[in-house]
């Protein structure tokens, strides 16, 4: 039977553990671990207060020291769901994406009603294991306990995307908008799913949906340049690749978008020079190359273009396609010995020529 000393020194534990909890709410990280730890320092197997520590310390990013005391906090108390979730997050923060997972695994067996831990499954699952199916099973295990929460239902979005589920998607993005109406990024990837559905119109309205919410949003511009070019609107989807540029300068994908664009309107020598300003910051992008000598060979810059063609079969010497742009442009040039091996190469590899 506990006698009352006992009782009142886990009630003075239990009162230490709940202050640090405010003053962690509180962003006060250095008081709570003080507190934390002076409940440790009367009960140093209060599972509790591990786990309060490790919460602290993560704050402070003393990351090595938080996940000793999470791992501690388990190790007193092997079915506390909470400390194994907040070992998950430590774990892929430290890039442990197989500890993270069994960590949320553990969570979820030991509390089968933590909503947040399948959803962090289902991240883990999509973006680090590359697995869509596995995290839209997740992420419906946390829409089952919680269909409240915005964020799970945009997660099941990105795994049904991935899937190629666009209706279903679309769906799941609807909800999540309904939740948080006011949110860009989905906003954007409702215009994506629309996108995906051949419905381009609706996918730019989605677009400019987002970007009235967040004009700053560049995934938003350079998908609805996209839109755009599906529609045949090559001047305006040519713009809204120039703002997504502007808003991140080293985006490979808008300013491959750009240079193509520039090309398709004809425009050869400022396609030109987009595809090797891109290169430059991009030079293992095959394409790039290709695009450039295009450029170079509708300019009749056939020194140009052989040389990037060149690049692109350097890059990769199985690319049979760039093997024929080459001799195409080693022959505009009269240099048929080099052109004829060159067209001898892209046949080794299948491509008749």
């Amino acid at each position: 039977m506990p006698t009352e000393a006992t009782v009142m020194s886990e009630e003075e534990i239990e009162r230490l553990v709940t202050e640090g909890e405010t003053l962690l709410s509180q962003a006060q990280s250095d008081e709570a671990l003080a507190v934390f730890e002076r409940a440790l320092d009367l009960d140093p197997e209060y599972a509790a207060a591990w786990n309060g520590k490790g919460l602290a310390l993560s704050k402070l990013h003393r990351h090595e020291e938080s996940l000793a005391a999470y791992e501690r906090a388990v190790a007193e108390e092997v079915t506390y769901a909470g400390a194994w979730r907040n070992l998950g997050v430590l774990y892929r923060r430290l890039q442990r994406p197989e500890d993270a997972l069994a960590a949320y695994e553990r969570a979820t067996i030991f509390d089968p009603q933590d909503a947040h831990s399948y959803f962090n499954e289902g991240v883990l699952l999509l973006w680090e294991f590359k697995d869509p199916e596995a995290a839209l099973k997740a992420v419906r295990q946390a829409i089952e306990r919680d269909r409240t929460h915005a964020d799970y239902h945009h997660l099941e979005g990105h795994a049904l995307s991935s899937l190629s589920r666009h209706e279903e998607a679309l769906a799941a993005y609807m909800a999540s908008l309904e939740l948080e109406g006011d949110e860009a990024e989905v906003q954007t990837d409702v215009g994506t799913a629309l996108a995906g559905l051949e419905r381009h119109h609706e996918a730019v309205a989605a677009y400019d949906l987002a970007l009235a919410v967040d004009p700053a949003c560049a995934r938003a511009h350079l998908n609805r340049g996209i839109a755009l070019t599906q529609l045949g609107q090559l001047e305006e989807a040519l713009a809204a690749f120039e703002r997504a540029i502007a808003l991140e300068p080293d985006t490979l994908p808008a300013r491959q978008r750009r240079a193509q664009t520039l090309l398709d309107l004809e425009r050869y020598e400022q396609a030109g020079q987009a595809f090797w300003s891109a290169a430059q910051k991009h030079p293992y992008v095959i394409n790039l190359y290709v695009g450039l000598g295009q450029a170079m060979r509708a300019l009749k810059r056939y020194r140009d273009a052989a040389v990037a063609f060149d690049y692109a079969v350097h890059i990769d010497p199985k690319f049979a396609r760039g093997w024929v742009d080459r001799g195409d442009a080693l022959k505009a040039l009269g240099r048929t010995e080099e052109a004829e091996e060159a067209y001898e190469e892209a046949r080794e590899l299948g491509l008749q020529c």
